[in-house]
């Protein structure tokens, strides 16, 4: 009975055993020792999304792939569509134990260019024992991206001028100009605002730089790439952006290089506290100070009075109500002239004293359009405080100007602003 219940069983188990080999077998199982090897991977394929533009430009038509065997190893790549269809497959050959390079250049089988889209780049190793595959991405388009990560773009030279004269003296009359920001990331990081490339008359390059999206402004003052002066004329600047992909999108705008100077137009504009002054309040008023760091809280601010130190025009500022915490106001006068602060200049004079003569107190000032630093004035009888403004570059124009008065300790008496205004206009 024993005997006839280990035939039973044995007979039991020898079509398992058959069914297990046979799937084995089908399934490509190997030598334990094998598949140790296939755990450590016998191909590596480098990572990362690429992108190019197969359209013959000559910028990133075709881009490159890195794969490596762990062994030498019979290689093939296989590049599918979206669809999972085949467009090209490529043998090639044995590859030794080291790191290799794939070029693709966007191509099918026949010689076609492939649409724009995604692609899935498969690398297969085989050995007599192992075989591994390893995919990675590509993505192909052959015309700019004007909306890259969604965000729209549109390709555009800011530029602060458009001509200079070169015999200027009272200053470095030179053309200033950004590209648009174009956003390919969303990160924070800094965006590229394209190269720039500056033509003469005859199509000579006499400046270029490259893209840098560190440096925003950048500025030509007429000379060459070698520091001499270029012949007065009109010049082409070219700003040439390059998408992810290579495909690149330029904007253009003229540059007009003359001879002769600018000439100097001065101004003055003396103006009394009073006439500038923009607040009407006249009783201390509730406000809302503090910010995210400190909390908001609820105070009073005092406006300013008529001075009893200075003569009529003159304002007050000072904590005449105990439930003040600040005393201050904003001061603003229309421009005799459209102001370009590239290179036109404004000095504000400020002529004041402590509200009681001979004792102590003191303000600060502050050209709030265009904006400078608050400058600290001065204690005593009648001092002045000057502002002036810095040249930058701008593309617009200011027909107004306008500052801010603060009380800084004590009390603080605005006697009279004066502006001087310095305005530079082509020659006749």
């Amino acid at each position: 009975m024993g005997n006839s219940l280990r035939s039973s069983l044995l007979a039991r188990a020898v079509p398992a055993a058959v069914v297990l080999a046979i799937a084995a077998t089908l399934l490509g199982a190997v030598p334990a020792d094998a598949k140790v090897r296939h755990a450590e991977r016998l191909l590596q394929v480098g990572s990362g999304t690429v992108r190019f533009s197969p359209n013959g430009d000559g910028s990133q038509d075709r881009t490159v792939f890195s794969y490596r065997p762990s062994q030498r190893a019979s290689v093939t790549v296989t590049v599918r569509d979206a669809r999972g269809a085949v467009v090209r497959t490529v043998d090639l050959g044995k590859q030794s134990r080291a790191w290799h390079a794939w070029w693709w250049n966007g191509r099918k089988r026949g010689g076609a260019h492939v649409r724009d889209g995604a692609y899935r780049v498969t690398f297969t190793a085989t050995t007599a024992r192992l075989r591994d595959s390893d995919s990675t991405r590509a993505v192909t388009r052959s015309t700019f991206d004007r909306s890259p990560n969604g965000i729209a773009f549109s390709p555009a030279i800011h530029l602060d001028r458009d001509a200079i004269y070169r015999d200027t003296t009272y200053f470095k009359d030179q053309f200033t100009w950004v590209g648009e920001e174009y956003r390919v990331t969303d990160d924070g990081s800094p965006e590229p605002t394209g190269a720039s490339r500056i033509t003469g008359p005859d199509g000579a390059v006499v400046y270029q730089h490259a893209d840098n999206p560190f440096e925003q402004a950048r500025s030509w003052d007429g000379t060459d790439q070698h520091g001499d002066r270029v012949p007065a004329g009109t010049y082409l600047l070219t700003n040439t952006w390059v998408d992810r992909y290579g495909n690149h999108l330029s904007a253009t705008k003229p540059l007009v290089v003359a001879d002769g100077s600018r000439v100097e137009q001065h101004f003055t504009v003396p103006v009394t506290p009073s006439e500038a002054r923009v607040g009407t309040a006249t009783e201390p008023y509730e406000f809302l100070a503090g910010g995210p760091k400190t909390g908001t809280y609820l105070t009073y601010a005092c406006p300013p009075r008529a001075s009893e130190r200075f003569p009529d025009g003159a304002l007050s500022f000072s904590l005449y109500d105990e439930r003040c915490t600040v005393s201050d106001d904003t001061f603003r006068v229309d421009s005799p002239v459209d102001l370009d602060l590239t290179f036109d200049t404004v000095r504000l004079t400020t002529v004041g004293g402590p509200t009681t003569a001979g004792g102590e107190g003191t303000a600060t000032l502050a050209l709030t359009d265009p904006q400078l630093p608050p400058t600290t004035t001065v204690a005593g009888d009648e001092a002045s405080t000057v502002l002036q403004t810095q040249r930058g570059w701008s593309t617009e124009h200011v027909d107004e100007l306008t500052w801010r008065v603060a009380r800084a300790s004590g009390g603080y008496d605005v006697k009279s602003f004066t502006l001087d205004i310095y305005h530079y206009v082509p020659p006749a």
